[in-house]
């Protein structure tokens, strides 16, 4: 069994949609049926679900209204880094194995070359700050306990057919004939979700088949650049 949390996302989705072509079974629960922030509400689904691996899709994705006010911060590192935090511990004692989702927001956005998995972070902004946190957390941990009972998945641009993405906007104002006004100075490769997601499954197999045997983090995206 594999638990997907925010799974009605763009990966959440897509994970759940190509279990069909998987040998395990996926229950993928929106936010409404798992709420990260709340240990005790963690601790319910993995005594239900009982699954071997945890997928942590769930995320506070609104990067500029985190900007907004000291409530949306709050928010955004309560489902960014606390729970992150309340998934591990929970995963931890169950003997789950937890991917965790990350981003490149975590680096300074300063690179003029590929970004390697070791390379220094260097977070700005209240998004890239929370992802940064629950990174650090996760790495402290598993260096602490000495086990490999997690792994960081990082990815860039990620788009679908599903929910709210950059290329869905662009696509609908552009059918809407609008004028478009975007920034010029971001380069970065887009990631579609459903690659992410086979590379997800990828990576299970091999903690499955070899426990242990993934490194701590992982870098995937899609090949080209815009």
């Amino acid at each position: 069994m594999i638990l997907v949390t925010g799974g009605e996302g763009q990966l959440g989705r897509e994970l759940s949609g190509l279990s069909t072509t998987q040998k395990y079974e996926v229950a993928a629960l929106s936010s409404g049926q798992l709420d990260i922030t709340p240990p005790d509400s963690i601790s319910r689904a993995l005594n239900k679900f009982k699954p071997r691996v945890v997928i942590n899709c769930a995320a506070y994705t609104a990067v500029d209204l985190a900007e907004s006010s000291a409530t949306e911060e709050a928010r955004c590192f309560a489902i960014n880094q606390t729970g992150v935090e309340n998934l591990w511990k929970g995963c931890r004692e169950s003997g789950t194995f937890l991917f965790q989702i990350s981003s490149d927001y975590v680096f300074p956005g300063t690179n003029n070359s590929p970004i390697r998995v070791d390379s220094e972070t260097g977070p700005s902004g209240v998004y890239a700050r929370s992802k940064a946190g629950a990174e650090k957390f996760l790495i402290q941990e598993l260096r602490n306990y000495g086990q490999k009972h997690a792994c960081i998945v990082r990815t860039s641009w990620l788009y679908s057919e599903h929910g709210k993405n950059f290329v869905k906007t662009i696509s609908s104002l552009l059918s809407q004939g609008k004028t478009l006004r975007v920034i010029e100075d971001q380069v970065g490769r887009p990631t579609w979700a459903r690659r992410l997601a086979e590379f997800l499954y990828i990576l299970i197999a091999g903690e499955l088949s070899e426990p242990g045997s993934l490194n701590e983090i992982y870098h995937f995206s899609n090949e080209g650049l815009c």
